[in-house]
């Protein structure tokens, strides 16, 4: 599928990012009109393809594409590599739905997956909140993506909003530093939490000091729960940490109850602000209702986003 009307070509470190930006906000704001869901500015944009810095430790430094019709930028799509998993996400901007030119930028973006030596690339499509498909969608899977059985919810708690019980009962939940990260993704997969599993291991791939993790185990020491997140500054301009890529999982095969579940829920709360961190962030499925539950009731409530991941593999 290919359209002579357009050139496809690497990203330059000279273009114009003002207007690529222009074109990430046109695109979004066809899909979800919300001013919480900000496009970076030109400045971040140029640093994140471009970075005078190293890029954060789980993901290598950004490949971009533009597409231009007679001069003029008319799309653009950069995909970010995953130095664990080597596989990509990608996102885009398109001043018109023009297929052949999205489908020439997709490709572009699946070939560095490949030399990167991965095999999957991601789109997260925002959607309003409960809403199973919108026109992005049906128009990625087109183009090979495959959308995931159950929506994501990205929520926001203050935590100086948070109030701790006064008798918080923590007995069996630790604070573990020697436990295999590997271990928590196999219990993921194994429990069939293959997506939670996988955004695991794109955000943890190693053990490194800003990471927590909460056990829960049971009188025979068996591991029947476990929560994580990381301790760092959401965002270069804030002064405060916050406790990011949270979240949280029950064994099902340990038939844990709702006080027992809201225990280590609460007792991970605790350790976040005992850490100073002000705010924490989660990316929690709609797969288990009654953990959206519990969530919701601890002050969960402010719903950033709600997405619909889709994943294209790679032949």
């Amino acid at each position: 599928m290919s359209n002579p009307d357009y050139v496809i070509r690497a990203l330059h470190e000279n273009d114009d990012f003002e207007e690529i930006r222009r074109l990430l906000e046109h695109t979004r704001k066809k899909y979800i009109n919300d001013d919480r869901m900000s496009v970076p500015s030109a400045e971040e944009l140029k640093n994140a393809y471009f970075p005078t810095e190293p890029s954060r430790v789980e993901y290598g430094p950004k490949k971009g594409f533009i597409s231009v019709k007679d001069g003029n930028l008319n799309a653009f799509m950069g995909v970010s590599l995953n130095n664990a998993t080597k596989n990509g996400f990608v996102e885009y901007g398109i001043l018109e739905n023009d297929e052949a030119t999205l489908h020439s930028l997709i490709e572009k973006c699946c070939d560095v997956v490949t030399e990167n030596g991965g095999n999957k690339i991601y789109y997260f499509a925002f959607t309003q909140f409960g809403q199973i498909r919108n026109p992005e969608i049906t128009q990625f899977e087109k183009f090979g993506f495959i959308s995931d059985e159950f929506s994501n919810c990205s929520t926001h708690l203050a935590l100086n909003h948070w109030e701790e019980p006064q008798e918080l009962d923590t007995s069996n939940i630790y604070a573990d530093r020697n436990i295999d990260l590997t271990d928590i993704e196999e219990m993921l997969v194994e429990d069939g939490e293959l997506s939670m599993a996988e955004q695991f291991k794109n955000s943890y791939s190693e053990q490194t000091p800003d990471v927590v993790i909460l056990t829960l185990k049971n009188a025979d020491n068996e591991m029947t729960g476990f929560a994580y997140y990381k301790v760092r500054l959401a965002h270069p301009s804030h002064t405060d940490p916050s406790a990011n890529a949270f979240g949280i999982h029950f064994r099902p095969k340990y038939h844990l109850t709702l006080n027992e579940k809201r225990r280590l829920l609460r007792a991970a709360l605790r350790s976040m602000k005992q850490l100073n961190a002000t705010s924490v962030t989660t990316l929690m499925s709609l797969k288990n209702f009654e953990t959206f539950v519990i969530l919701a009731n601890e002050g969960f409530t402010d719903f950033i986003v709600n997405s619909v991941r889709l994943t294209k593999p790679i032949h």
